[in-house]
C-alpha cells in the first residue's frame, strides 16, 4: 500500500500550494499556535487488482486551525483547491467530499477550524 510513500506526497504538494501553514501528520505538537494543519487518514481499503497492480483508496481528513473567521475561510479554500481533483504526485483521484467550519473555544484562546474530508486513490 505503500502509506507513507503518500504521507510524503500530500506533505510534499502541501508545502507548495500552502508554504505557510505547517501540515502535521496524525498529531500537532503541544505547543503549535495557528494557523497549522493535521491530516489524518481513515481506513485504507484494497480495491480493484490486476496481475501488475493494486488499487487502494483512502479517506482522509484534513483539520485546519485559524485564528479569524476570514482566514480559516481562505485556508479552507487553499486546500480544497489542493485536493479537489488536484494533481498530488502518487494519486490517480483526489476528491474533496466534504468541508465544516467550526469555532472552538479553548482555555488561552478562540480558533477557527475547517475539516476537509478527502477521498484518495493510487495504484501500486
Amino acid at each position: 500500500m505503500q502509506l507513507s510513500n503518500r504521507i510524503t506526497a500530500i506533505k510534499t504538494a502541501w508545502a507548495a500550494a500552502i508554504p505557510t501553514v505547517p501540515l502535521y501528520y496524525q498529531l500537532a505538537p503541544e505547543n503549535t499556535v495557528c494557523p497549522f494543519a493535521v491530516l489524518r487518514i481513515g481506513p485504507v481499503t484494497p480495491g480493484e487488482q490486476d496481475i501488475t497492480n493494486k488499487d487502494w483508496e483512502a479517506t482522509a481528513t484534513i483539520v485546519a486551525y485559524e485564528t479569524t473567521d476570514t482566514a480559516i475561510l481562505s485556508l479552507n479554500d487553499s486546500i480544497v483547491n489542493l485536493f479537489e481533483r488536484g494533481n498530488i504526485s502518487g494519486f490517480y483521484s483526489s476528491t474533496v467530499q466534504s468541508a465544516e467550519i467550526d469555532f472552538n473555544y479553548g482555555d488561552q484562546m478562540a480558533v477557527w477550524s475547517a475539516s476537509i474530508s478527502v477521498s484518495l486513490l493510487w495504484t501500486i
